[in-house]
């Protein structure tokens, strides 16, 4: 009994994987896949990435502390009183 209770791999069912109930038509399916085509070739023209990537510069500050890398010039600045946000000569 405890032979016939354990499985046998040689016998083992496989069972199919559940089938999409959902069917398109020869139509919808190219229709379909020619507007994924169209939407994922788009290319931006050049001036409008021109345009993102002035603006995106022109956002961040040269000189925020995250963004400086230690320069000789940085710490010269910082050696004359150097801080972000504040004139050099105030007062």
């Amino acid at each position: 009994m405890a032979e016939e209770e354990e499985d046998d791999y040689l016998t083992m069912a496989v069972v199919d994987a559940p089938r999409d109930t959902t069917t398109e038509t020869y139509s919808q399916r190219r229709a379909r896949k020619l507007r994924e085509h169209e939407t994922n070739r788009y290319i931006k023209p050049a001036k409008e990435l021109e345009k993102e990537r002035r603006e995106e510069g022109l956002a961040k500050s040269m000189f925020a502390e995250q963004h400086v890398k230690e320069t000789k010039a940085m710490r010269m600045m910082k050696m004359m009183g150097y801080k972000y946000d504040i004139a050099l000569l105030h007062g």
